[in-house]
């Protein structure tokens, strides 16, 4: 089961109620799992509310980090990660 990620956002909330009423969050991982049809919808339906609003918002499946919204040849794949990435400014 794929394991979805995504900022705490009210609309990305409301879009996960709506269309995955069946996913599991796992507190421990802070994420939600849900089934690969449900992460398509998820990222459809995202998408599609996130563009009307004007808005960009990104959203990670597994390993793979997605830009929905309002951005140019949205929803796209950015890369594979293998870990969450921090960038912590340079020391002086």
């Amino acid at each position: 089961m794929p394991v979805v990620r995504f900022s705490r956002d009210t609309q990305l909330v409301g879009v996960r109620r709506e269309v995955c009423p069946r996913a599991k969050w796992d507190k421990a991982a802070r994420a939600w799992s849900m089934t690969a049809a449900e992460a398509e919808a998820f990222i459809a339906a995202d998408h599609a509310r996130l563009d009307f609003a004007r808005y960009c918002m990104e959203i990670a499946i597994d390993a793979d980090r997605w830009i929905v919204g309002f951005a140019q040849d949205a929803p796209k794949r950015i890369e594979a990660v293998t870990e969450p990435t921090f960038r912590l400014p340079p020391e002086r």
